[in-house]
């Protein structure tokens, strides 16, 4: 399997890909609208899917049990310091459908609590698809994903 799928792919590799992530949605139960994709089971349900493809290491944090003092920003920094990309999730309101998930693959050297989060939006389209933001403000575009934050590492 290629580690980048580019225009020169063979066909038979990015056929891999594309069933390798149907096969991993399917295992989380994922549902697909046109408005946003989701696992039925939430973030618990990715976890497992992941542990039936051999990934046992996986573990789901909600940032209110490790919200003190510098914590989960650490945890954060931690993973992506060890070149292991952040599942996030956040969600608009507290008991609303309305939630994302993203990846959060980098922060700034300069200002550590400023995160490099690629909100799968589409490219090229509005410059808040990939963006950095701050933990306590995700707020691409119109957006507000401030709400259950959680990740998976």
């Amino acid at each position: 399997m290629p580690n980048a799928v580019t225009n020169s792919t063979p066909i038979t590799q990015g056929d891999e890909v594309a069933h390798l992530l149907r096969d991993l949605g399917s295992a989380a139960d994922f549902t697909y609208w046109c408005s946003g994709t989701f696992p039925l089971g939430g973030t618990n349900s990715i976890v497992n899917s992941f542990n039936t493809f051999g990934y046992s290491g996986l573990k789901k944090h909600v940032r209110a049990q490790w919200d003190y003092g510098t914590a989960w920003g650490d945890l954060i920094r931690s993973e992506i310091d060890n070149y292991r990309p952040v599942f996030y999730r956040g969600d608009e309101c507290d008991l609303c459908t309305s939630k994302h998930f993203w990846v959060i693959d980098g922060y700034d050297s300069s200002d550590p609590d400023y995160f490099y989060c690629n909100f799968g939006w589409g490219y090229p389209g509005p410059t808040y698809n990939i963006s950095y933001q701050y933990l306590d403000d995700l707020t691409p575009g119109e957006h507000e994903f401030n709400e259950n934050q959680q990740l998976i590492s």
